[in-house]
């Protein structure tokens, strides 16, 4: 049962990594708002505990909800600081802000810094709702002229700029959201759908389909869908 943390009184909070407990996550694993936190936990390296929630036996009994935070969307405690959290871009805020000390999946140099929170709030906004749904929305020609408009977007900043990533050269949790998303998605819907689009993809968008496949090469990546997979193959939800 999440709990209202305690106030204590400090306006900065300092956690030390050798001594970390693990941050608990709860949400649905089949969705990428799970996921997209998951990814971004693995690679800062941060130890944590899963709890998947059955959204379904949530919708039937709503009281059967670990807490009233989990009906909106993942949530997560971290009892190295004691707060709990809710909705994913929060949480992703506050991995990197707390634990991407090195900086490991950000920029601190101006502009950089606000152009990955300018991707990153893309992705949030509604990036995953047109392209992540490409197999499911594609009957629908309104959605599917929005998903293209979504990946020529990103198309025309890698041309422009040269990047092999949303920002410069190097990998950004801003890039991380948007892999995430897909991946939750498409293992979930039609695998067929998804094969036809992606031709189309190959075709149109060369450098958006390259940057992607580079996403997918992360270990972070791999392994989060891997536990993923797993989890919902013990819970008969891959059938």
């Amino acid at each position: 049962m999440l709990e209202k943390p305690k106030s204590s009184g400090a306006s900065v909070v300092s956690v030390e990594r050798q001594a970390l407990s693990p941050i608990c996550v709860y949400g649905d694993i089949t969705g990428p708002q799970l996921c997209k936190v998951v990814v971004i936990l693995k690679e800062l390296h941060l130890p944590y505990i899963l709890k998947v929630v059955d959204v379904g036996a949530i919708k039937e009994d709503p009281n059967s909800a670990p807490c009233e935070l989990i009906r909106g969307g993942p949530a997560m405690e971290d009892p190295n600081t004691g707060i709990v959290l809710w909705e994913s871009g929060a949480i992703v805020d506050y991995l990197e802000e707390m634990y991407d000390k090195v900086n490991r999946l950000r920029y601190t140099s101006f502009p950089e810094v606000w152009h990955t929170k300018q991707w990153a709030w893309h992705q949030f906004g509604g990036h995953e709702s047109l392209m992540g749904q490409e197999s499911f929305i594609s009957t629908h020609e309104f959605y599917g002229d929005m998903v293209r408009g979504t990946l020529a977007t990103i198309e025309n900043h890698l041309g422009a700029t040269g990047n092999l990533y949303l920002i410069g050269d190097r990998i950004t949790y801003a890039d991380l959201l948007y892999v995430a998303s897909r991946e939750a998605v498409i293992t979930t819907l039609m695998r067929s759908s998804i094969d036809n689009f992606e031709v189309e993809w190959r075709r149109e968008w060369p450098r958006t389909y390259d940057w992607y496949q580079r996403l997918l090469m992360r270990d972070s990546v791999k392994k989060t869908f891997h536990e993923r997979f797993e989890i919902m193959e013990e819970r008969g939800w891959n059938d």
